[in-house]
């Protein structure tokens, strides 16, 4: 059966400016298609508008080598990039958004911390109006699990912390995002019947933040450190997604300081998209790393193993 619905909307604008602070930038790899993914961002809780940007300090390839590079995924948005030197700005375009000669390299002297701000201006021009033939209609409302976020209300479930505060939780949500969680809540298992988890291994604010994903999709610290902590949580739970965004979030503060802690860390907790990243990283300027006690302590043959292939490959 064909029902005919006519419909219009109006002309929306969202606007937002991201800040991406990139620490240790003069160590930073320079070679041509090196890229440093940024931390995502959107606009509020709309997962549908979510942006990253992409740098290449040594620029896109081989033709841009003089270059940085700066792209962003989608929409509208006007760009900007400041150190206390400069300030340049670059109008984006619809799709592919970006420049592969952003910004020469010998123009400007770069301090060990650059900074990018992303102006963007979302536009959804729905003054069209039109007739649509449709055979069903089915709305459904995005869930909205903030407000439960650490509260108490509707709350079945509790997290227990040696000689700390109880945290409130949803066994429901928690059984939807973790396996582990899951099995836990389907089976005839103590932490079932009690309505309570023990947490031996995990500080409270990590394990708040793991929460915090679970219930909103974001993560509220970006330091390398408390990153680390959360990763082997996120692998723990079986929380992939978490996992993922752990690893860009470290892939985007990469430098020569911490790139052996995060290669151990890709490999022990299995974070493909990091070990890809951080392995790239190491292998073209493995002659900076060859002698460093970091490497010299590394005692896992597998990824030294990898590493030479790698470097294999890349030659």
């Amino acid at each position: 059966m064909s029902k005919q619905i006519e419909a219009s909307s109006e002309l929306n604008v969202d606007q937002c400016t991201f800040t991406w602070t990139i620490s240790d930038y003069s160590s930073i790899v320079k070679v041509p298609g090196y890229y440093l993914w940024s931390p995502q961002f959107n606009f509020g809780n709309d997962v549908n508008k979510t942006f990253s940007l992409i740098l290449y300090p040594g620029g896109y390839d081989e033709s841009c080598k003089e270059f940085i590079s700066l792209f962003l995924s989608r929409s509208l948005c006007g760009l900007s990039i400041q150190t206390r030197e400069f300030c340049t700005k670059f109008n984006g375009t619809i799709n592919h958004c970006g420049s592969a000669k952003f910004l020469r390299k010998n123009n400007y002297h770069i301090n060990n911390c650059m900074i990018i701000r992303c102006q963007l201006l979302i536009t959804e021009d729905t003054s069209i109006y039109s007739n649509f033939s449709i055979d069903k209609h089915e709305i459904t409302d995005k869930l909205q699990l903030d407000s439960l976020f650490l509260s108490e209300e509707f709350s079945d479930i509790k997290l227990e912390i040696d000689n700390e505060e109880d945290i409130p939780a949803h066994k429901y949500i928690l059984a939807v995002a973790s396996p582990v969680f899951r099995a836990m809540f389907t089976h005839d298992m103590l932490e079932n019947k009690n309505n309570s988890v023990q947490i031996i291994d995990t500080p409270r604010n990590i394990l708040v933040e793991m929460l915090r994903y679970i219930y909103t999709g974001e993560i509220e610290t970006t330091e390398p450190d408390t990153i680390l902590q959360l990763l082997p949580v996120a692998d723990k739970y079986q929380i992939n997604n978490l996992k993922i965004k752990c690893g860009k979030i470290l892939c985007a503060n990469l430098s020569k300081k911490n790139a052996i802690d995060f290669l151990v860390a890709s490999y022990k907790y299995n974070v493909k998209y990091l070990k890809e990243e951080v392995t790239n990283y190491v292998i073209a300027d493995i002659s900076s790393f060859i002698n460093t006690e970091e490497m010299k302590n590394m005692d896992d043959s597998i990824i030294f193993i990898n590493l030479i292939q790698s470097m294999i490959k890349s030659k």
